[in-house]
């Protein structure tokens, strides 16, 4: 017997769909419905490893968790939540995460604005209008984000867009300041300090980043203070130098070697300073790397930094594995 399903869209990217499909999904079980998320296509930078030894994005995990469910990716589509945009008209006929995926689970589709960066209204209009009528019929109601201020204030301009659209507008929700873990690059926390602590982290901002949030456990350490770097100044000052987890790990150690970070980070373990690399940040820190067969790069070959004595030869199948320590 096939359950019924509920999907999130929005307007853009880093509106607000993870966090409110978690919120509904704990809502949803806590009123005693056996309820889990579904996201069809995820190019999340961040990933997780799940129990089969598969990977999926870490919104979703976050999702599973307020389900009170083991995360998984062969989860059953109830609560859904789409990608970016719908109304990408240049990729409308690829799309298989948003209104193609309401379609195969005959979902109704509750449509999120960020009213933050200000614009919400043309982008909630211009989102809709620019569907294809059954897919318009498809959006029953609209969810406006991040409010900060008097919400008497925005309610005539949620009377318009009512009327102009013909879709109630269900809820406005307050500006929050959530601290859960990012799932793409689309995040504050490349631009800001994090700690005021006197021992001085630098992560350095790989091109093809992932898993960064790894990093987030640092920020709360009352000692600590954690920049994210992109270039080679702002290395300087740095008490410990963290390489991170890159989706091309070759490409990106290409890119410090031209961007002048390898010969800092090189100079600064000569002056005893600390580095510590985590999965493809580890893997630089070898003699060589090898892709023979180009899993990861264009580059079939290229000398690490050559602080630690061993080589990387790339494989075409990936394992991942959950792990546990202290």
């Amino acid at each position: 017997m096939r359950g019924k399903s509920l999907m999130f869209q929005g307007t853009g990217s880093s509106v607000g769909k993870s966090l409110l499909c978690a919120a509904v999904l704990r809502i949803m079980k806590q009123d005693g419905y056996t309820v889990a998320p579904f996201k069809a296509q995820n190019m999340a930078l961040n990933s997780y490893a799940t129990s089969e030894g598969l990977e999926m994005g870490r919104a979703q995990v976050t999702q599973a968790e307020a389900a009170m469910i083991e995360p998984s990716v062969k989860m059953d589509a109830v609560v859904i939540e789409g990608a970016g945009s719908p109304a990408e008209i240049n990729l409308h006929d690829g799309d298989i995460v948003n209104m193609s995926m309401a379609k195969a689970a005959d979902a109704p589709v509750i449509l999120i604005g960020d009213i933050n960066p200000g614009g919400v209204f043309a982008a909630l209009y211009g989102t809709v209008k620019l569907l294809p009528e059954d897919e318009q019929a498809r959006i029953k109601a609209i969810v406006i984000n991040k409010f900060r201020g008097d919400v008497k204030i925005l309610e005539p301009g949620l009377r318009m867009l009512e009327e102009m659209l013909n879709i109630p507008i269900i809820g406005v929700i307050p500006w929050m300041d959530i601290d859960i873990e990012d799932e793409d690059s689309v995040t504050e926390r490349f631009d800001r300090q994090a700690g005021n602590g006197p021992v001085q982290v630098a992560v350095v901002h790989l091109p093809h980043i992932s898993n960064f949030t790894d990093f987030n456990i640092l920020s709360i350490e009352r000692s600590v203070s954690v920049r994210y770097a992109k270039r080679a100044a702002d290395l300087e000052g740095a008490d410990i130098i963290l390489l991170p987890g890159t989706k091309n790990t070759i490409e990106d150690l290409n890119w410090l070697k031209q961007h002048g970070l390898a010969d800092e980070i090189i100079r600064h373990a000569r002056r005893g300073g600390i580095v510590f690399g985590i999965c493809g940040g580890y893997q630089m820190l070898g003699e060589r790397l090898f892709d023979p067969n180009h899993t990861e790069s264009r580059i079939p070959e290229m000398a690490g930094l050559a602080l630690l004595d061993f080589d990387v030869t790339f494989h075409e199948a990936k394992t991942t594995v959950q792990s546990h320590g202290s």
